[in-house]
């Protein structure tokens, strides 16, 4: 039996939005996170085999919501962010007709884009908080 601690120990309706971070599989947390959550974000990047995925994932929250029913589940695909996206058609036109292709198949779930931006690896390089990264001072190779 799936352990339901998180719907169990929900904190009291004070919040209006609680994130819950899962990884990119349907392992034992993932699952028990759906039958907490109300809503799902997902957020795949833009490429056929990533936006092809959440037609699966689709189907497995309407699964999992189902088969814990009982217990509280019910889960639903709320919004699709699509993260990582390249800044221009010309880093990737594959890219760009995927992004195309999604918001016609979800049409308003789909959010607007997350644009590729070095400042994430350069900040993560440089060990420094995103917020107070500073790409002028970047790291150069000697």
């Amino acid at each position: 039996m799936i352990d339901t601690r998180l719907r169990d120990t929900q904190p009291p309706a004070t919040y209006d939005l609680i994130l819950i971070d899962c990884p990119g599989n349907l392992g034992l947390i993932v699952v028990n996170a759906l039958v907490a959550s109300d809503d799902v974000v997902a957020c795949v990047k833009p490429g056929w085999k990533e936006l092809r995925a959440l037609t699966r994932m689709e189907a497995k929250i309407e699964e999992i919501s189902d088969t814990f029913a009982a217990m509280g589940a019910r889960a639903a695909p709320a919004s699709i962010l699509i993260v990582d996206c390249p800044t221009t058609r010309d880093q990737g036109a594959v890219y760009d007709d995927s992004q195309k292709q999604a918001k016609e198949a979800y049409e308003d779930l789909v959010l607007p884009t997350v644009r590729r931006s070095p400042c994430i690896p350069e900040a993560y390089a440089a060990q420094r908080v995103l917020r107070f990264y500073d790409r002028s001072r970047r790291i150069r190779p000697s």
